[in-house]
């Protein structure tokens, strides 16, 4: 049966085939509710599978709440057909992968490795005992256009009974089952650790596993490259008794984390330590009362030194010295690194004050940060407050990874001091967390309604919730409104949300101003998005009435940033120009055209002045170019009199729109389309042609 073309459940269009085996297809289809791709998957139901199995199967599958586990959506049922709705996965499996390209970089085999604990792990402590997955191999493993991998079919995955011995049938794929499951042993995480060990080796060797354990006890012998701490790890992952392998995948990701230290040379080093240690000890016991004394002033010492640092930083900063200022904050941490503030002092200097490279300079902010809190022996890993700050910054970024580390640290979050002791909102938590999982998909496998929704409680809560800072509602408005800002199309009403949730932090941006110094950093950049989407906006607008009102509000929004002397980009001045040309625009129609006062007059001569000044600034912008060309017909047609026209500032714009298109080979096919209007004006001015 051809399903191509064909709508399920009124909803769900099939696109194509994306696979077939011996008793199931897989179509891509799109969702005309949510406009998103779910990829479904087609069981007949007079193949040999078990039915009744595989529904079990699925519903363990949809019960699960992962980032990197494809979520079960919806399922349908007719006579003949039993279909299962399920995230769509835009990548390549790492099966093809290494299959096309040989051996893979150890660097990536490691960090796919660290993922794949994460999504075991979840595995295993989702319900009381754990659900074992039973096929890990490299075929199952899907890498993203983002880097992420994701688990897939979840055929065999099964919740396994601590202790009890497995008797049904012996499945699992050859090379990549763990001993147990073909004896009839018991079950639980360390076989799915066996499974990842034999991952590990037939992607770091690109050789086909065979079961032996020959086989990757010459894995150095295959390719020397490889790392003693890597070797080191395998071997251990696929120990036949499985009282000899990982316990669990927190042990398996630790020394993941510290693979550089598994080698001779280390435990060597180490050893020789270990005698000085020894030696040191004795010395000790020798010199106990000098040494509590020295350990007295060493303490008081390095509180001072903190103190001082801390001092040091705040005073650098306030004279704008960000570069001292960063080192005396290290300086801090590095003497009292339980404190949380030198942290935050330093997270938030990092921060960028505008859009210029916003993404990358906060992406480098939140990375600097995570190197302390991704250190196992750091005392500050687990402060709640700083993974909330950092989670906040993850999910603004718009980048999958990025709000996976949000998902991963809201997960610690929970089990923080501060959490439990109600310093962090459950509610708001809670919401942040549907915001990061979800940002954390392809864009093809989010949930828009849901998130929508997770907005719009994050919303309420920080418009009515007391018990929160001034900073942190603001990072709340910051946060819903750049997610609407990414996602315009897809969530409803987002224009008028990102004006509404701006004017509510202007309002109080501008009562803190009043008192004392606000710690919330990203004001320029809030002003330009909530202005940059009114223009947008606006430009959606067909109405003439409301497209002058939302024009007037983006006015009134330059104007904000212009009281905080904001130095704009490119972008930003040829949208300001745009701005008053778009006003003088909608009376410039020939049912308006008695409507052209001195005031409308004066935004078209507003627009060339602001095209001007940024042309002056960026001589070769082309756009900037033909926004001041464009104005300066407009205001030369808006006189009456046509003797008192001149086309002198005209023909000059043009001529510098020519230069610059020929001298530039990096314009945009929409500023050639624009070009093009430009060009057809100026024929009809008798200047072009």
């Amino acid at each position: 049966m051809n399903l191509i073309g064909k709508v399920l459940k009124d909803r769900y269009q099939i696109v194509l085939q994306l696979g077939k085996g011996g008793m199931s297809t897989v179509y891509l289809a799109k969702d005309l509710t949510l406009d998103s791709y779910w990829a479904i998957k087609r069981i007949d139901k007079r193949s040999s599978i078990d039915l009744e199995v595989f529904k079990k199967e699925v519903e363990l599958l949809a019960s699960l709440n992962h980032p990197d586990v494809p979520r079960i959506v919806d399922r349908i049922e007719n006579s003949r057909y039993y279909f299962v709705c399920m995230d769509f996965i835009d990548g390549i499996s790492l099966g093809k992968k290494v299959k096309v390209e040989g051996a893979q970089n150890e660097k990536d085999v490691v960090r796919w490795a660290k993922l794949l604990t994460d999504i075991l792990e979840y595995l295993h402590d989702a319900r009381e005992n754990p659900i074992v997955y039973r096929d890990m191999k490299p075929d199952n493993i899907m890498l993203t256009q983002n880097g992420r991998v994701k688990l897939i079919d979840f055929g065999i995955a099964k919740e396994c009974i601590r202790g009890e011995k497995e008797s049904g049938p012996k499945v699992g794929t050859r090379g990549y089952a763990a001993p147990e499951q073909y004896k009839g042993g018991c079950l639980d995480e360390r076989t799915d650790i066996y499974s990842l060990g034999i991952t590990i080796f037939h992607l770091i060797t690109g050789i086909q596993p065979t079961g032996s354990t020959d086989q990757v006890n010459s894995i150095r012998e295959i390719n020397p490259k490889i790392s003693e701490g890597l070797e080191y790890i395998i071997k251990k992952c696929v120990k036949e008794d499985p009282v000899e392998r990982y316990q669990n995948c927190r042990e398996l990701r630790e020394d993941l984390n510290k693979i550089d230290t598994l080698n001779k040379a280390y435990n060597k080093k180490i050893n020789k330590k270990l005698i000085a240690f020894m030696i040191v000890c004795i010395l000790f016991i020798l010199s106990l009362v000098s040494v509590f004394i020295g350990n007295y002033g060493m303490k008081k010492n390095a509180i001072d030194s903190y103190y001082t640092a801390l001092s040091n930083g705040i005073e650098y900063e306030r004279n704008n010295n960000t570069d001292l200022a960063k080192e005396e904050y290290k300086k801090a941490i590095e003497y009292k690194p339980s404190e949380l503030e030198p942290y935050l002092k330093l997270f938030y200097l990092l921060l960028p004050y505008d859009n210029n490279d916003y993404i990358d300079k906060t992406k480098y902010a939140i990375d600097t940060i995570k190197q302390y809190i991704d250190n196992e022996y750091s005392p500050i890993k687990d402060n709640g407050k700083l993974l909330y700050v950092i989670s906040q910054k993850c999910i603004e970024v718009n980048d999958p990874i990025y709000s996976g580390y949000a998902n991963d640290y809201i997960r610690i979050i929970k089990d923080s001091k501060e959490y439990k002791e109600g310093d962090i909102s459950k509610s708001e938590l809670k919401t942040l967390g549907i915001i990061a999982l979800n940002k954390s998909r392809d864009i093809g496998t989010q949930d828009f309604q849901e998130l929508n929704n997770a907005l719009l409680e994050l919303e309420s809560y920080t418009s009515n919730a007391t018990a929160i800072s001034i900073e942190d509602k603001l990072n709340n408005y910051n946060t819903i409104i750049n997610i609407y800002n990414t996602y315009p199309d897809k969530l409803e009403n987002s224009y008028r949300k990102i004006f509404d949730l701006g004017s509510k932090a202007k309002e109080i941006i501008d009562m803190s101003s009043q008192g004392e110094e606000l710690k919330f950093n990203s004001i320029l950049t809030m002003y330009e998005t909530v202005a940059s989407n009114l223009y947008n906006w606006a430009l959606c607008t067909e109405d003439i009435d409301s497209k002058r009102e939302i024009l007037n509000n983006t006015k009134l929004w330059f104007q904000y940033l212009d009281d905080l002397n904001d130095e704009l980009s490119q972008g930003m001045i040829l949208k300001k120009g745009n701005v008053y040309k778009a006003l003088f625009d909608t009376y410039n129609i020939p049912e308006e055209n008695n409507d052209i006062d001195e005031e409308v007059l004066g935004y078209i001569n507003t627009a060339a002045n602001i095209y001007e000044d940024g042309l002056s600034k960026y001589p070769s912008n082309f756009q900037i170019a033909m926004g001041l060309t464009q104005s300066y017909i407009d205001i030369e047609f808006a006189k009456s009199n046509s003797t008192k026209r001149n086309f002198t500032k005209i023909k000059e714009a043009y001529e510098k729109v020519l230069n610059i298109k020929g001298e530039s080979k990096e314009i945009s096919n929409s500023a050639l389309s624009q070009f093009s209007a430009l060009k057809k004006r100026m024929e009809l001015l008798g200047i072009e042609g």
